[in-house]
């Protein structure tokens, strides 16, 4: 497949995607700083380069990369904000403190949050500057909002016109189009800004909501939404990889490895997809167009960061089922929705 390279020039701006590609490399080198300085400098020179230019060459990247249509902004703001934010974190000049505030501010005067604020994405990264903004300046605006979004979220709401409504087997979703993207998001944030006492000093009560809406993904409810994992995974998740038959059986083609109505040659491991509909119900069907059936980065990384949490702090049922999650517990045994019964559900 023919894949072109690609620029952004002053010309052909992108300052969408060149703010959120500074972030991306100031928060390396505030992750890699402890194993090497050199590379960790690296990455930070480069953020500071790329975001001068996000903010010479204003425009959106969707307009003039035709793949940038995938993933469209409406907004570069909240991006910049982003960048501006990690950078003052990796050097501690309060200059990228204000332009991140300044950002923030026209982000949000511009109106151009996703219907739901609660839906926290690659479109839509306010909730993570209140996140993040809350911690560096103390401002209580910031620790507002971050308590309404994990308020938000853990507040259980079966009415569908709700930001955030449940499902009758548990799964938290957004309102109106959220998949398990977002809930995977939405757990590692409510897990984060519970580390940070933002929310209170019940730590358990939220890391456990967070392990429960991961059960639900890998299977607690019945179903896997997790490839190569658990009861029933997605088997026909389009993906090259996994799509194609091997050589010897036959050629790559449309017809063998999209159309084909079989489960996928090949077991794609760990992957998430989109998720069920709002009763629950999903259907494996190999369609590129469709979300629910799709794996992405997108929706790989919150859930990966939220399992690496939980991992971290050795949160499981067993755990959920004592003290501040005893409740919770009792309340979906009631609902007659499943349990793990303290098994380590990541080593099941």
């Amino acid at each position: 497949i023919p894949r072109p390279a690609t620029a952004l020039t002053s010309s052909r701006p992108g300052t969408d995607c060149m703010a959120m590609t500074a972030a991306a490399l100031a928060a390396a080198a505030v992750a890699i700083q402890d194993e090497s300085l050199q590379v960790a400098d690296n990455y930070l020179q480069e953020a500071i380069a790329v975001y001068k230019l996000a903010q010479q060459w204003r425009g959106l990247y969707a307009k003039y990369i035709e793949s940038g249509k995938v993933y469209p902004s409406v907004s570069y703001f909240d991006d910049l904000a982003y960048a501006a934010t990690w950078i003052y974190i990796a050097t501690g000049d309060a200059t990228y403190l204000s332009d991140a505030e300044t950002f923030y501010d026209q982000s949000l005067s511009e109106s151009h949050v996703s219907d739901n604020p609660y839906q926290f994405n690659y479109e839509n990264v306010v909730p993570a500057l209140d996140l993040l903004l809350a911690g560096l300046t103390g401002d209580s605006k910031y620790k507002a909002n971050v308590q309404a979004f994990v308020s938000q979220w853990l507040t259980h709401s079966t009415a569908d016109s709700a930001p955030v409504f449940y499902t009758k087997k548990g799964l938290a979703k957004a309102h109106p189009d959220g998949t398990l993207q977002h809930t995977a998001n939405a757990a590692f944030y409510v897990m984060v800004a519970a580390k940070r006492s933002i929310v209170g000093k019940n730590y358990m009560l939220h890391a456990c909501w967070a392990r429960n809406q991961i059960g639900y993904m890998l299977g607690d409810a019945g179903k896997s939404y997790v490839t190569g994992y658990g009861a029933q995974p997605p088997l026909k998740t389009p993906h090259k990889a996994a799509s194609c038959p091997p050589p010897d059986v036959s050629d790559c083609t449309w017809e063998s490895a999209y159309y084909t109505t079989d489960p996928n040659y090949h077991t794609l491991r760990g992957g998430l997809v989109g998720g069920p509909d709002d009763s629950d119900q999903w259907v494996d069907d190999r369609n590129m167009d469709e979300p629910s059936v799709s794996v992405s980065l997108l929706n790989s990384a919150g859930f990966a960061a939220t399992m690496a949490g939980l991992v971290d702090g050795d949160i499981n049922m067993a755990k959920c089922q004592q003290g501040n999650g005893f409740i919770s517990t009792i309340i979906t045994k009631a609902k007659g929705q499943s349990d793990v019964s303290g098994q380590r559900w990541w080593e099941m």
